[in-house]
């Protein structure tokens, strides 16, 4: 399975396509930083991941990189299968995890490249550090910084499973960003009209609400459990494409 996970990694990192992507995803972000009314190196990686979510960019970007890893490689992965006898929700499931590495590799990449530039130019310009209207200290706000990252990437990797999924079934680079952003849509609807929908704590939850919740549930129970709840869905449609992937025909 080691084996496996590293052939498919040495795949996905040698597709053009995702370097681009993440490229556009970074230089995207950083209209956080003209749009930042807080004018705060701190506030900056957060409003990045903020606005990549609030427009859809995140869904966008994840379906396209899940479209391109799962079937630019397909040729080489049946090849694979054709010459050992090694079950296709293996190869499924190596690709599910590279994925969810290039989602981590993405997250870092707007982290860092966010806060390492507003950090530069806000020290140029002299502008204080705060961090919006929490009043929170540098040594208080990098650990929030670092909670708001690790559970928009957590829920995020429901949203790569839609687009994974959405991939297997369609196998059509327009129609999958498409549909995952519409669905994730629908989610966030469903979240923001909540106080009128009995069953919203099983509903994923979009990374779009991740900091909401952080801010209005200072103790994140709330969030622990809805997080799991989309961990527990991403699971479920790993299931499902793992099912439509065997039943695809490998040995014509």
């Amino acid at each position: 399975m080691i084996k496996l996970f590293k052939n498919e990694l040495r795949k996905f990192l040698g597709l053009r396509r995702i370097y681009i992507v993440y490229l556009v995803t970074m230089l995207f972000s950083l209209l956080s930083i003209l749009s930042n009314n807080q004018k705060s190196a701190l506030f900056t990686p957060i409003s990045a991941i903020q606005l990549l979510n609030t427009t859809y960019i995140m869904a966008i970007v994840v379906s396209i990189f899940s479209y391109s890893f799962i079937l630019e490689t397909e040729n080489k992965t049946i090849k694979i299968l054709r010459m050992k006898s090694i079950q296709p929700a293996k190869i499924l499931f190596a690709k599910f995890l590279v994925g969810i590495v290039g989602m981590l590799i993405l997250f870092l990449t707007v982290l860092i490249g966010t806060t390492a530039i507003a950090s530069l130019i806000y020290e140029i310009k002299g502008v204080d550090v705060t961090f919006l209207k929490m009043h929170l200290s540098k040594e208080l706000a990098i650990p929030f910084i670092a909670k708001v990252y690790f559970f928009q990437f957590l829920c995020s990797i429901f949203v790569f499973s839609v687009s994974f999924f959405i991939s297997i079934i369609f196998n059509n680079i327009i129609f999958t960003p498409i549909a995952t952003t519409i669905f994730i849509m629908i989610l966030d609807t469903l979240n923001m009209v909540k106080r009128y929908f009995s069953l919203v704590n099983y509903i994923p939850l979009n990374s779009n609400n991740v900091f909401r919740e952080l801010v209005n549930q200072p103790d994140f129970s709330n969030l622990y459990r809805r997080t799991l709840v989309c961990l527990i869905y991403s699971a479920l449609l790993f299931l499902l494409s793992a099912y439509v992937y065997r039943k695809k025909d490998i040995t014509a």
